[in-house]
């Protein structure tokens, strides 16, 4: 199953099931790469963007409570544009 699968799939979901799925989806990627930082500093640099990460989809999770909701298309570009830039930058 590719990504576009999963998001196709996703598109099918609520808006939080969404969200959870889109985390497992980054952490699935962030396991995928050969990162060489020794295994103590990516722990704790892993569990620091895990709470930014999780504090990030709380914040989400109100807003659609609230009704403000972005287009899905849209949010997935701009994390698309955000792993370019990640993987450009190693």
């Amino acid at each position: 199953m590719t990504v576009q699968d999963v998001l196709e799939a996703a598109n099918q979901l609520s808006q939080a099931d969404r969200l959870q799925v889109t985390m497992r989806l980054l952490e699935s990627l962030m396991g995928s790469y050969a990162i060489s930082i020794p295994p103590d500093r990516l722990a704790v640099d892993y569990e620091q963007w895990l709470i930014e990460t999780r504090h990030k989809v709380e914040v989400a999770l109100q807003q659609i409570d609230r009704g403000e909701i972005l287009n899905g298309e849209v949010v997935i570009d701009r994390l698309h544009q955000k792993l370019a830039q990640a993987r450009s930058a190693n």
